[in-house]
């Protein structure tokens, strides 16, 4: 916070439930609100603290589940001769605190309650360990949230250096998702990507530009070599002789590696020509070409599109989570005109 001092701060109060907060019109009511919002143990009193420069104004510890309440501090900021005074609001921890699931699930109400409902709430800043990264209730949150949201990462110190810039870009990506509508993908397209989307949320399923097209293939496997068969003898004879864009999506597991198949597959010829491919890696610059044919991992897909997409190792029934669905969105949207994926039961 440079040239922004904490002039005051206090502890206002401590509420088990939102009925319980000032009500909207009265003096407490008027003034802006910034919540801390995050798992528990994630560093949300820590942050509180280190913001208005105060040791101890909030309560924390080791042990997951101390802040029990949603605790209010009033705080007075100042930037050369601008004042600016602030609520800020300390929230319950979510995810793994040790106390009952009954006072859990009430936790989880009043969460919800607070905010999306309270009015005088502004900000909310997500804490993220960075350590375990953006998961499914973070990414819940993101969606549902309709106010500006802050992704705050905390106890980045104890990465390692290397895994630094990848925390931060998938917080990046996180923040940025929205679902918007006109995608350029056919109607069968931009449906069956809805249908993957359904079971997590209704609120940002995009809409089509009324372009037709053929239904997407998909296609099961009961082993990863099946697969890999599969698509290599489909694929070879399709290019042949490219005359459109081809995107080739990898979703890696255990035993399925982007390697792997990068090897099967330069083994085929294009257009008479062996070694032909592309690969996409999101961290390097390459030169788009209307009649390529590009291969890249799913982490590497997003902002692309193609003629045809074929998406490797994703099976739409074993997606549980909505960081997920939004992955498996993301990878078939790529597609404009076709579409063919290829999984493993």
């Amino acid at each position: 916070m440079n040239n922004v001092t904490c002039v005051s701060a206090e502890f206002e109060g401590s509420y088990p439930r939102f009925i319980d907060l000032p009500k909207p019109g009265t003096a407490k009511a008027l003034l802006s609100e910034v919540a801390f919002l995050g798992r528990s143990n994630v560093g949300k009193s820590s942050l509180l603290n280190a913001v208005t420069q105060r040791k101890k104004l909030a309560r924390s510890g080791k042990t997951p589940g101390v802040t029990r309440a949603i605790n209010i501090f009033l705080a007075e900021f100042q930037a050369k001769t601008n004042r600016l005074p602030l609520r800020l609001v300390d929230l319950p921890g979510f995810g793994f605190a040790k106390v009952s699931a009954k006072e859990q699930s009430g936790w989880v109400r009043e969460l919800g309650d607070y905010i999306t409902i309270r009015d005088s709430l502004k900000i909310v800043l997500l804490l993220v360990d960075s350590r375990r990264g953006m998961q499914d209730a973070e990414m819940e949150i993101i969606e549902s949230l309709d106010k500006p949201i802050w992704i705050v990462l905390t106890k980045i110190d104890q990465l390692n250096k290397k895994d630094i810039p990848k925390v931060i870009e998938d917080a990046k990506s996180a923040a940025k998702f929205k679902l918007v509508t006109n995608y350029r993908s056919t109607k069968q397209i931009i449906k069956f990507a809805n249908e993957i989307l359904k079971p997590f949320t209704r609120k940002y399923l995009p809409k089509s530009i009324n372009r037709v097209g053929k239904e997407p293939l998909v296609e099961i496997f009961h082993s990863s070599t099946e697969m890999t068969q599969k698509f290599i003898e489909n694929f070879s004879k399709e290019v042949k002789k490219v005359e459109k864009s081809i995107g080739v999506i990898v979703f890696e597991s255990p035993d399925f590696r982007f390697n792997d198949v990068k090897k099967e597959i330069n083994e085929i010829e294009i257009n008479g020509i062996k070694n032909n491919f592309i690969e996409l890696n999101s961290k390097q610059k390459t030169t788009y070409i209307p009649n390529g044919v590009y291969f890249m991992k799913a982490d590497d897909c997003k902002g692309l599109e193609f003629s045809e997409v074929y998406v490797l190792n994703l099976n739409l029934k074993k997606i549980k989570t909505f960081s997920k669905a939004k992955e498996a969105f993301v990878a078939v949207t790529r597609a404009m005109n076709e579409l063919c994926i290829y999984g493993v039961k």
